[in-house]
């Protein structure tokens, strides 16, 4: 009943019957996830086990069978020292655009594509993440859009 009115005629998301049925906060796996893939970080050293490193692995304990976490993934895939790289590039550009962004349309653009990335803290795989993507794109844009303004202000004062 409840379902019904909250998601209409549609199929209802996994989310919201989880809420629905108090079982929103549940493990399903994913601890026993984040364990394997911390396990895979310890065994793949420096450079870790490549791309899709987790999915060999995880994916004959799980049907998903990725980290289901960016950070996990990317230390399993790159190791400590890619991984590591990889982490700060993003925290840098995520930090950078969301501090120093001036322009309305551009903070509504990095919003849209980065609340959409935080699911990735949780779920799903940067690799086919659209938004993930997304917002690298948009954080290249945006600097290509800084640059050719000044370069247009240091032009005109010229």
């Amino acid at each position: 009943a409840i379902s019904t009115g909250v998601t209409g005629n549609a199929t209802p998301s996994r989310t919201v019957m989880m809420i629905l049925n108090n079982s929103f906060s549940d493990d399903n796996g994913r601890q026993k996830i984040y364990e394997m893939a911390n396990e895979l970080i310890q065994n793949g050293g420096a450079f870790g086990h490549g791309v899709y490193g987790d999915r060999y692995v995880i994916g004959r304990q799980f049907s998903w069978g990725y980290s289901h976490n960016l950070f996990l993934e990317w230390f399993v895939s790159f190791g400590y020292i890619g991984g590591t790289l990889v982490s700060a590039a993003y925290l840098y550009m995520v930090f950078r655009m969301y501090l120093t962004n001036q322009d309305l349309e551009w903070q509504c653009i990095f919003t849209v594509f980065f609340t959409n990335n935080l699911r990735l803290l949780v779920s799903d795989s940067f690799w086919y993440n659209k938004f993930f993507w997304g917002l690298l794109m948009v954080y290249i844009l945006w600097m290509q859009t800084r640059r050719r303004r000044a370069f247009v202000f240091a032009w005109q004062a010229g």
